[in-house]
C-alpha cells in the first residue's frame, strides 16, 4: 500500500496471474485482488480481503511457502 504521501498511479495493465503457484490458488489471489479493486485505496475491509486470501493460500499450498 503507498504511503499517505506518495501518489498512487492507476495503470490500465492487467492482473497476471504467476505460474509458479497451482491454478487454484491464482484463483484465490486473483478473485481477492477484483474484491479489493472494488473497496477505497486506504480501507481496512480491501487489507483484510487480501490478507485472508494470502492465509488460505498459504494453508492449503504450505509446500510452495515453508520449507
Amino acid at each position: 500500500m503507498p504511503q499517505r504521501n506518495e501518489i498512487q498511479t492507476n495503470t490500465k495493465a492487467t492482473l497476471g496471474t504467476a505460474t509458479l503457484l497451482p491454478r487454484r490458488a491464482a484463483e484465490y489471489l486473483q478473485q481477492a485482488a477484483e474484491e479489493a479493486k472494488a473497496l477505497p485505496p486506504e480501507s481496512m475491509r480491501r487489507r483484510q480481503v487480501i490478507d485472508k486470501a494470502i492465509i488460505l493460500v498459504k494453508r492449503e499450498f504450505p509446500e510452495f511457502f515453508f520449507r
